[in-house]
């Protein structure tokens, strides 16, 4: 199952756990503008955005990026 897309209100739920001081209407702002439109409606996450949003977190830490958005993020389904 994809939560991101398929059940938007748990997802919003998680973040407002993550950020903590945020109220539900914030974590619903985050999500529709920072999480939904960068993930396929399978789960996957779009790997350009993610090497850039890798490239600009590590250039603001002033670190090396030493993680590809293909390790960080997965992009193919598993079954158990």
């Amino acid at each position: 199952m994809q939560v991101i897309h398929n059940e938007p209100d748990t997802t919003v739920r998680y973040i407002q756990t993550f950020l903590g001081r945020h109220t539900a209407d914030e974590a619903r702002a985050h999500y529709e503008t920072f999480i939904a439109p960068y993930f396929t409606t399978d789960g996957q996450a779009d790997l350009a955005v993610g090497a850039t949003a890798i490239t600009a977190v590590a250039t603001e830490l002033g670190v090396p990026a030493t993680v590809t958005a293909a390790e960080f993020y997965r992009t193919s389904t598993t079954t158990s």
